[in-house]
């Protein structure tokens, strides 16, 4: 007996070691392992700014010396996080190192590349493309490219290549799939998106500055680091198949891209609440037009169009429903992870949509494992693993928002929970036995008490939220919407009731056509109301 119970506390021990990491040491100091990283990337980078950065980014090495030499226990953690933090460097340096060619950039005209990214709508003009470089052309010389850079293209050129729209040739008819191989239908009807080889024509930014440059004087200027070269498409068109037979990177990419337009297909035949539900569901803001943002934006509901952890919910909670026939706890966290990372590959890897898979995923792991983890332990983590994955994103809007909301809700709601608790305490639900009707009133209290427990739960997380990301919004755009406090109580429940069914609608739709009408009639409803309660908001 005593044998036994020894072999069972051997497995538990041994259960909770993962990747030679004691579980127990990684929950009291992942806050070491954490600063590490962070502020060796962030400081290692920023210092190049101003003094006051440098001397902080010197001033935590001397501290970190200190700390790793007298106190043993966080040694390893501490060293983690540093061997983290170089990785990560490095990768950035990387992607963000200046596009290297033989052909002049002021002298280039045709940009062949890859498509880093779905193209992503700036506002009611243009369009952003993060693409990868891998020739130049300039007349009749040519030659290999080699970095990352980001093509600006005129709306009206690009979207030809998107169900229920029509771009426009140099000179003004319309075209769709516009590029100079017309005669070639299969490529002209591929899909602009991650991963496809791409001609562009135009010429580079640094070009009209130089040539700016050179009418000013000379003055001393200090060095800087190099920013990201962008290029200033006209028109582009897609290349020979006899020349060149991949469109796409991999068949992988090729499956995306039809899947993206084959959704956007069924959106647009949604007509209003399919341009709410592409934004939704995979991220594409093509239907969407600025003032419609604008609403959004002065209403505090910016966050509701960027994908984020909400919307993966929905995908996790359809895999925890489906999950319930194996009757298998494996089978329903596999499904998640599985479901949430299908999810992220469709709809692209922004920063909000990745941080929340790499919780979802830790989650999983220390579930599968029966490892109980604190949040703030998950928020550390993420934060280490993300940096390591997308280092040039760390200094994005959408990441700083993302994970100061999420620090918000882990970190200060809880607190304001306690604060509402004191100001509004709980009644208690027991009623009097002196009335026939005492059963009836102790229900109804019991009720009114649950629904008041979860407004205030509402309320707290999305005051914590919304206070996390005060210093990031008036930092980077300089203003702050506080009556998103209010309107996200009522309104994100709502959208994901809206989510939850376009999910459902979709996947009928595929199945059914027949039943395009009844579900276009149900969310255009629900459309109607979540745009009335945004733009009675908005005038807030």
């Amino acid at each position: 007996m005593l044998r036994l119970k020894k072999t069972k506390k051997i497995a538990r021990n041994a259960q909770k070691k993962i990747f030679f990491l004691d579980i127990n040491y990684m929950k009291r100091y992942s806050e070491a392992l954490f600063l590490s990283e962070l502020l060796l990337f962030y400081g290692f980078i920023l210092k190049e700014k101003n003094i006051f950065f440098e001397i902080l980014f010197f001033t935590f090495l001397i501290l970190l010396a200190i700390v790793v030499l007298k106190i043993k226990a966080v040694r390893l953690y501490c060293f983690a996080g540093l061997a983290a933090g170089m990785i990560a460097l490095a990768s950035f340096y990387a992607q963000t190192a200046k596009l290297k060619s033989l052909v002049p950039l002021s002298q280039a005209e045709r940009l062949y590349c890859q498509l880093a990214s779905s193209p992503e709508k700036m506002n009611d003009a243009y369009y952003s493309i993060n693409v990868k470089a891998v020739a130049l052309n300039s007349g009749f010389v040519a030659g290999s490219a080699k970095g990352n850079l980001k093509v600006i293209i005129k709306a009206q050129t690009l979207q030809g290549s998107l169900p229920g729209k029509t771009g426009k040739n140099k000179d003004n008819s319309e075209n769709i799939g516009h590029g100079e191989n017309s005669e070639n239908g299969y490529y002209n009807a591929l899909p602009l998106d991650k991963g496809l080889f791409i001609f562009f024509s135009g010429k580079f930014a640094e070009a009209d500055e130089n040539n700016q440059e050179k009418r000013k004087p000379r003055t001393a200027q200090p060095a800087r680091r190099a920013e990201q070269s962008v290029f200033l498409a006209d028109s582009f068109y897609l290349g020979n198949t006899e020349i060149f037979a991949k469109p796409y990177k991999n068949k992988l990419f090729e499956f995306r891209a039809f899947i993206r337009q084959r959704l956007k297909r069924i959106f647009w035949s949604f007509s209003k609440a399919g341009k709410l539900l592409a934004a939704l569901l995979i991220g594409s803001k093509d239907y969407l037009d600025t003032p419609q943002k604008l609403l959004f934006q002065k209403a505090g509901l910016s966050h509701v169009l960027a994908l984020s952890g909400l919307h993966l919910s929905v995908m996790c909670a359809f895999a925890e429903q489906t999950a319930n026939f194996f009757k298998k706890k494996k089978h329903h966290l596999l499904l998640m992870v599985l479901s949430s990372s299908a999810f992220v590959f469709i709809a692209g890897a922004q920063p909000s949509l990745v941080r929340a898979l790499i919780f979802i995923c830790i989650k999983c792991m220390s579930s599968f494992f029966n490892i109980k983890c604190r949040n703030s332990a998950v928020f550390y983590l993420s934060l280490c693993v993300h940096i390591l994955l997308q280092p040039a994103a760390a200094f994005s809007l959408q990441f700083l928002l993302s994970y100061s909301a999420v620090y918000g809700i882990f970190f200060l709601s809880p607190k304001i929970l306690a604060l509402l608790a004191k100001i509004f305490p709980a009644k208690s639900a027991e009623s009097k036995k002196n009335t026939d009707d005492s059963v009836e009133q102790g229900l109804l209290l019991s009720k009114c008490k649950a629904f008041l427990d979860r407004l205030k739960q509402l309320l707290a997380v999305s005051a914590g939220a919304q206070l996390a990301t005060i210093p990031v919004q008036l930092l980077m755009l300089g203003t702050f919407t506080p009556v998103g406090i209010i309107s996200s109580v009522l309104v994100v429940p709502l959208v994901s009731l809206f989510v939850i069914l376009g999910v459902f609608a979709v996947l009928i739709v595929l199945v059914l056509p027949e039943s395009l009408d009844f579900f276009k009639i149900i969310l255009n409803f629900m459309c109607n109301i979540i745009v009335v309660l945004v733009q009675f908001f908005s005038r807030l």
